[in-house]
């Protein structure tokens, strides 16, 4: 999650773990981000992508799969593409940003 001030990105990010929320039902999943992005006192925010795992190891399994010789569905395909973007600007706003925490 990365903090949005008058439409545009910040410069601050923060994860959040959901493995123990209600899964990925869209609606629920709102609830908690809006929830998370309060605690941090945030009135904006954006998700660039969801991964579970490494994202180094998630970032590089879809560029593999791109660059192989199988011929994906359109869609699948630019759900990759997707997620290779907003997974390397995700990399690119945590190396230069502050990682922040929720306040209790």
């Amino acid at each position: 999650m990365v903090e949005r001030i008058k439409g545009k990105i910040g410069n601050k990010w923060s994860l959040m773990d959901y493995e123990g929320g209600p899964g990925a039902n869209p609606q629920h999943l709102r609830k908690m981000l809006n929830e998370h992005a309060e605690k941090l006192g945030w009135e904006g925010y954006d998700v660039p992508t969801q991964w579970k795992g490494n994202i180094n190891e998630v970032l590089s399994d879809a560029k593999e799969k791109l660059s192989s010789d199988k011929n994906w569905i359109p869609a699948y395909e630019m759900e990759l593409k997707t997620k290779v973007r907003e997974l390397t600007q995700a990399k690119k706003i945590m190396a230069s940003g502050k990682q922040v925490q929720p306040k209790e």
